[in-house]
C-alpha cells in the first residue's frame, strides 16, 4: 500500500482525529511486522503481549532460516505374485468370508473384507516362505481382530500346503532345482512377452549360429586327408 496514497493519509488521519490506537499492521508498521513474523516459532499465551509490544531495535530482526528441502522416501513396489501364491492369497480370502459368515450369519454394518481382504491375504502370500506360525501371520495382518481368525488362517495354510497344486510344486522343485523353476515360473506365470524387436533378435542370432555352423562343417570337409589313391 502507498503511504502517499491520499485515501491512505484521509483514512489516517480520520483514526487519529476520533482516538483510534496506532495501527500496527503490516502496511502501516512492516518492520515491526517482519520482527513479528520472525518470532513466530516462540510465541505463545504468556509471551503473545511483550513480542507484540517490543521495541524495533537496530539488528534486531533475526536472519530467517532456509528452508530445508524435505525429500521422499521412495515406497518399494509390491511384489508380484506368482499364480500359485495368487491362488493361496484367493483361498484365504474365501476362507474367511465363510468363516465370517458362520460367525456373525446376517450381514453387519461392517463388512468382511474391512477385517481381512486382499492386502491382507497378499502379505502372507507375499512371506508365504516366512510364515511358520499363528505369531507370523499376526505380524502381517495387524494382530488378530476377529477371535478365532488366526487359527482359520493357519489352518487354511496348512491345508494349501497339502494340496495337489503346493504339493506338486514341492515335488517339481525337488527334481528341478530352484533355479529352473524360478525360470519357469517367470515364463508361466507372469504376463510379460518378449517384444517384437527381442524375437527378431533372437531369430537373427540363431540363423547366425547355424551358419557358422554349417561354414564350420564344409570347411572340415574340404580339410579331408587324401587318400592313397590320390
Amino acid at each position: 500500500m502507498d503511504h502517499n496514497d491520499l485515501n491512505y493519509l484521509h483514512e489516517q488521519a480520520r483514526e487519529e482525529r476520533e482516538g483510534f490506537p496506532l495501527c500496527r499492521c503490516s502496511n502501516c508498521a512492516p518492520d515491526e511486522a517482519k520482527i513479528l513474523k520472525a518470532q513466530m516459532k516462540e510465541m505463545n499465551l504468556s509471551n503473545f503481549d511483550s513480542i507484540l509490544d517490543q521495541t524495533l531495535l537496530p539488528g534486531q530482526i533475526p536472519d530467517e532460516e532456509p528452508k530445508k528441502k524435505t525429500t521422499r522416501s521412495r515406497r518399494p513396489k509390491p511384489k508380484k505374485l506368482s499364480l500359485l501364491m495368487q491362488k493361496l492369497s484367493s483361498t484365504l480370502v474365501s476362507s474367511f468370508n465363510k468363516f465370517f459368515a458362520d460367525v456373525y450369519g446376517k450381514p453387519r454394518s461392517f463388512l468382511p473384507q474391512q477385517i481381512f481382504g486382499s492386502t491382507e491375504a497378499n502379505a502372507i502370500a507375499t512371506n508365504f516362505d516366512k510364515v511358520k506360525n499363528k505369531s507370523d501371520i499376526a505380524k502381517l495382518i495387524g494382530g488378530e481382530a476377529l477371535e478365532g481368525k488366526l487359527d482359520m488362517l493357519d489352518a487354511s495354510i496348512e491345508n494349501f500346503k497339502q494340496g495337489d497344486d503346493y504339493q506338486a510344486y514341492l515335488k517339481e522343485t525337488k527334481t528341478n532345482g530352484p533355479c529352473r523353476i524360478a525360470i519357469k515360473c517367470y515364463y508361466n506365470f507372469t504376463t510379460e512377452r518378449p517384444s517384437p524387436a527381442n524375437r527378431i533378435g533372437a531369430i537373427k542370432l540363431k540363423s547366425s549360429r547355424t551358419t557358422t555352423s554349417k561354414n564350420a562343417s564344409d570347411q572340415t570337409k574340404t580339410k579331408r586327408k587324401p587318400s592313397c589313391g590320390e
